[in-house]
């Protein structure tokens, strides 16, 4: 169990990471505009482009990352639940000498 929820936790910790980075000067193209004028549009706009596909596709990335996180957590709730079910059935087949088959 320990491990899963190493792995959930470090896909928690990847998924704010790259929200983060994602939304990092979000308003660049915006400055560039302004203190460069007309001149620079083009750029601007390659500018802008470039920062809304990264918002787009790092925020996906950091979703699935989230999701990843609640997958193994959801994982390892299930896994124990049947383990503690094995295990109760295990016990009760002990005190009572019958053997169960699962």
């Amino acid at each position: 169990y320990g491990q899963l929820a190493g792995m959930a936790h470090n896909h928690d910790q990847q998924s704010g990471q790259v929200a983060q980075w994602a939304g990092a000067e979000s308003d660049f193209a915006d400055r560039l505009l302004a203190t460069h004028g007309k001149v620079a549009y083009a750029t601007y706009l390659n500018v802008k482009g470039y920062t809304d596909s990264r918002q787009a596709e790092a925020g996906a990335y950091a979703q699935r990352n989230a999701d990843t996180a609640v997958a193994l957590r959801g994982s390892i709730e299930s896994t124990r639940s049947t383990d503690e079910g094995s295990a109760a059935a295990f016990r009760s087949s002990s005190s009572t000498g019958k053997v169960v088959n699962t």
